[in-house]
């Protein structure tokens, strides 16, 4: 999967109509808004693209977890934070473990992002704690 960070201005109407389709729930401003591999979201769902799905329904239909850096690209939508699940998912357990040790050896919050080639904020978001 090409990882394209795809960022998105939307009017308050287009915002409006980004439902679950199983849930109802509005998937942007839930922080769920994400772009799933073809191979899951035409072939498997059979959902076209103007068709929405919550994280937690996605993952009910597949019956596991999405896989970090396989399955899904988090799109932001300007004004709508990604919910830290999405985040979890799209960054994976193995680059927050990387960060962490990373930081725990004195490395800078830049530096950090510059070797591993991934933003300042996902550092943050791997830095956070999760007790």
């Amino acid at each position: 999967m090409t990882k394209n960070l795809s960022h998105y201005k939307f009017s308050a109407k287009e915002i409006a109509r980004h439902k679950c389709l199983d849930c109802g729930v509005n998937v942007i401003e839930a922080g769920d808004y994400c772009m799933i591999t073809r191979q899951i979201w035409e072939g498997q769902f059979k959902l076209g693209w103007n068709d929405n799905l919550c994280l937690a329904c996605i993952e009910k239909r597949l019956g596991r977890k999405l896989r970090p850096m396989l399955d899904v690209d988090p799109a932001f939508v300007e004004g709508y934070p990604s919910s830290d699940v999405l985040l979890d998912r799209f960054i994976g357990e193995a680059m927050i473990k990387l960060v962490k040790a990373a930081r725990a050896k004195g490395k800078s919050v830049s530096k950090i992002a510059k070797e591993n080639s991934i933003s300042i904020g996902t550092v943050r978001h791997c830095l956070r704690d999760r007790s």
